[in-house]
């Protein structure tokens, strides 16, 4: 249809304003018409693009014919009334205002092609409620909620609209909702509704059910009643006891972004049946992010358990955002509030900025039964300044706490400069030093492990081989290659612990070499024992290979070590390949434990199973040791 049909925008303008359609509060978005204040005459303003044009100057005005039937078409239609001077927000309602009157269904499918099922809603409760509520139900019955609980969607604008028009038809559809839609638009229906009426909002929400949907309607009166009258409202609902009350208070903290929190917590402090603790503590957090100067509406609340609480949230908050500031006004406080404002998680932020206060304060005011969480304290100081952490470690503590202080400078100096840590604990007593050395040269063999070696081997004969396997495990786990090749230059007494690291970093790496260097090693035993922690290693993620390099290793106590090994990998899985493996043992005692292992657990799962191989063995003690083992 390409002729032009007259449409009057002024009565459409009018009817939109009156209703308070496109409120932000729902939709996260600002209103296309401010709402007007209590008392205000009727026909404001209309706001589009920052700009105001009085009611009264409005002319009436031709549209375009909505004769679109596509996105495209729609898109294009919209474009026009933009071009006339409509925002893209008005354009889309009235788009669709005027393809709903024609063909709803239709206009449904292009708001939802064009994201403006907000808009829609609001048009169809406008223009055919019960035909609009018809096809949003259906919707739902399909799946397709247009809008997720806790959004506007279309459901909320539709009921927000019939609040300002019609809310005796909201109620009724209302209770045709699914519960988790219900909640919603009974906040938008009751919210928009108390605008005009709150009395009978009022009354119509105490009477709704089930209680989920009587909430909803109850965030919505007291979201509008509380832009008015907040503590009127929080005084209302007070009455009528703890659980609306609660409901009051937190419908304002729902609006945080434009009620003050220290309006709301004058508000806990005048109305204790309204305040939900973790709702007042998330006041409180707010009220953090305003700087040190807002702890004056705390100090100033009643003393009890909520006072205590929020100080030991707004501290947490504080110290996080801004822990110099934090440090300041807790040194601030009087003595009570201040221990309470230095809870442990606090203290421990605040070391970054006032480490030696932070420690200095918990020596003298804490309960020497906590003071074994000092060490922590030490450990972020020895962050910033290791040495002088440690030296005030060695001069204020005693005993164990002095012990695990230093350990925790010298630890967190290793991070730093590991060298320059391990010259400091040389000044150590040696039993102290005895203890923190294996740690410091692990540390430094993450960073230079061949000086570290040659540093190691340069100790007393009693910290050498500790400092020393310290360094070739700390070196394995980086690079078990080169610490394998290391460790072949050293003597290998006392260095088992090391050897043992290669072999599953090693083997974690490279398995086929790694059960090659196993073979290379001089000590016999040592050499198998390795080849056993190799295959147990590998065999737990290539059972077919290992299986094959141990049928190409000669006999010998090398292989029953790997053989050995690769049993404890695969037993679990497959215990009859465990057990044939295990047979072939050549070591009578390896073997005969190494059956057994297998039966016992073979039994535990299957018993039968583990029966029928014991009966399929080679006759003789063995047999004779397993059929004992399996029939238990």
């Amino acid at each position: 249809m390409n002729r032009m049909r007259a449409i009057i925008i002024l009565p459409i303008l009018a009817v939109t304003a009156a209703i308070g359609f496109g409120a932000g509060r729902w939709a996260g978005r600002g209103s296309l018409f401010s709402m007007p204040s209590p008392g205000a005459t009727a026909g404001t303003s209309l706001s589009s693009g920052g700009s105001t044009a009085s009611h009264a100057k409005l002319e009436p005005g031709e549209l375009p014919a909505a004769d679109f039937t596509d996105r495209a078409g729609l898109n294009a239609y919209v474009g026009k009334l933009k071009a006339l001077g409509l925002t893209e927000e008005l354009a889309n309602w009235v788009a669709i205002s005027a393809k709903a009157r024609e063909d709803l269904p239709g206009s449904l499918a292009l708001a939802k092609a064009r994201h403006a099922t907000r808009e829609w809603g609001a048009v169809v409760a406008l223009t055919d409620p019960e035909g609009g509520f018809a096809l949003l139900s259906a919707l739902h019955d399909s799946g397709d909620r247009l809008g997720m609980p806790g959004q506007m969607g279309a459901v909320g604008s539709f009921f927000q609209t019939l609040g300002g028009t019609n809310p005796a038809l909201g109620l009724k559809l209302l209770g045709q909702l699914p519960a988790w839609t219900g909640r919603k638009a009974a906040e938008a229906l009751i919210g928009r509704w108390a605008a005009s009426d709150p009395g009978g909002a009022m009354e119509a929400a105490m009477k709704l059910s089930p209680p989920w949907v009587q909430e909803g309607a109850l965030i919505g009166l007291c979201h509008e009643w509380g832009d008015r009258d907040r503590r009127g409202m929080i005084a209302w609902a007070s009455d009528q006891g703890t659980k609306i009350a609660r409901i009051a208070f937190n419908s304002q903290f729902d609006m945080s972004g434009r009620v003050d929190p220290t309006e709301l917590m004058d508000i806990a402090a005048e109305f204790p049946k309204a305040v939900d603790p973790m709702t007042l503590y998330n006041v409180v957090g707010e009220l953090a992010n305003r700087g040190a100067k807002s702890f004056d509406a705390i100090a100033n609340f009643p003393a009890g358990r909520f006072r205590d609480g929020m100080i030991w949230t707004y501290s947490m908050r504080l110290a996080e955002t801004d822990p110099e500031a934090a440090w300041k006004l807790a040194d601030s406080l009087p003595a009570e509030d201040k221990k309470k404002f230095l809870n442990w998680s606090v203290e421990r932020s605040l070391a970054k900025v006032e480490p030696e206060k932070i420690a200095e304060y918990m020596l003298t005011t804490t309960d020497m039964s906590e003071i074994s969480d000092l060490s922590e304290i030490v450990s972020v100081w020895a962050h910033q300044d290791p040495s002088a952490a440690l030296q005030w470690s060695s001069l204020n503590l005693q005993g164990s706490r002095r012990a695990d202080s230093m350990e925790a400078a010298l630890r967190q100096w290793a991070l730093k400069d590991p060298s320059a840590a391990v010259s400091a604990a040389d000044e150590l007593p040696a039993g102290m030093r005895a203890k923190l050395m294996p740690g410091l040269y692990s540390a430094w063999a993450g960073k230079a492990p061949e000086a570290a070696l040659v540093s190691a081997g340069d100790l007393p004969t009693i910290d050498r081989t500790r400092a020393t396997e310290s360094v070739i495990r700390g070196w394995a786990f980086s690079d078990p290659i080169a610490a394998a090749k290391a460790l072949a230059t050293l003597p290998p007494g006392g260095l088992d612990g090391a050897y043992a690291e290669i072999s599953y970093r090693f083997a974690d790496k490279d398995p086929d070499a790694a059960l090659k260097w196993a073979s290379s090693i001089p000590n016999t035993d040592l050499a198998g024992r390795m080849a056993g922690n190799i295959t147990r290693q590998w065999g737990q993620n290539d059972a077919a290979t290992v299986s094959s390099r141990l049928d190409a290793l000669p006999a010998g106590d090398f292989r029953d070590r790997a053989v050995s090994g690769f049993i404890g990998s695969i037993s679990n899985l497959d215990p009859e390949s465990a057990a044939t493996w295990a047979t072939s043992i050549g070591q009578e005692k390896l073997r005969t434990e190494s059956v057994r292992k297998v039966v016992e657990s073979w039994r535990s799962k299957d018993r039968n199973a583990a029966r029928a191989f014991v009966n399929g063995m080679q006759a003789g003690p063995l047999k004779d040791q397993m059929l004992g083992v399996v029939n238990k």
